[in-house]
């Protein structure tokens, strides 16, 4: 209790023993009401001292209790952020597993696509003789039927392949670019320029950027390096 407030409560129980009745001058030292009024005072300044330090003590039982809380929620903190990071590596970990078997699937699903394109490929070129045309139709007309649906198997497949944002790689026609072709061979032709992809000689695959396949290109040799 702070010396101001002490003052104030001396000031008012000193207002309030004013305004008692006056104890009359005969009165002896035992008189009841002055031994009451004293025995009171103490009491007061008793009960404010016992409460002070009940409050001194209660607040360093609050502040024991919040410094234990605080080291508790502290824990919490550091448990959730480390749980956290360990579920944050073990989605990434899943992710990258994820991928790689997408990777695959989608690289199995490239090759058997070029393996249907060369049949396709061989079933429409497919020419028969005139005598064959004339003594085998059904043969003929079987070849054709099968080219038909081997396309239409192929633009499902083109299909599927897009929808998990699998495009081919533009190469004909532009510089070589290490990242996304591989040169297979080398031609010359004068009339374009050294170093572009003449020919594609097996198509290429990116997805979302990422080149799942490299592109195997012919590419154009016009100078001599060693006329440098």
């Amino acid at each position: 209790m702070d010396e101001q407030t002490k003052q104030r409560l001396v000031t008012e129980l000193r207002g309030y023993l004013d305004g008692l009745p006056e104890t009359p001058e005969h009165s002896g030292p035992n008189d009841d009401s002055r031994d009451s009024r004293e025995i009171d005072l103490y009491t007061l300044f008793t009960e404010l001292a016992g409460l002070r330090n009940e409050i001194r003590l209660e607040s360093r039982q609050v502040k024991r209790a919040l410094d234990e809380f605080s080291g508790v929620f502290s824990t919490l903190e550091d448990n959730g952020k480390r749980l956290q990071s360990e579920l944050n590596d073990r989605r990434d970990k899943q992710a990258a597993v994820t991928a790689n078997a997408e990777r695959g699937l989608l690289l199995e699903l490239i090759e058997l696509r070029d393996r249907l394109a060369q049949a396709q490929a061989l079933a429409s070129s497919h020419q028969p003789g005139a005598l064959a045309r004339f003594f085998s139709p059904r043969q003929h007309a079987l070849v054709q039927d099968m080219a038909e649906g081997l396309g239409i198997t192929l633009r499902r497949l083109d299909q599927a392949l897009a929808s998990y944002d699998v495009k081919p790689i533009k190469a004909v026609g532009q510089v070589i670019d290490p990242h996304r072709m591989r040169v297979a061979a080398v031609r010359t032709q004068t009339e374009q320029a050294d170093g572009l992809a003449l020919e594609e000689v097996r198509r290429g695959y990116q997805r979302a950027g990422e080149v799942l396949r490299l592109a195997e290109v012919v590419a154009n040799k016009t100078r001599d390096p060693s006329s440098n």
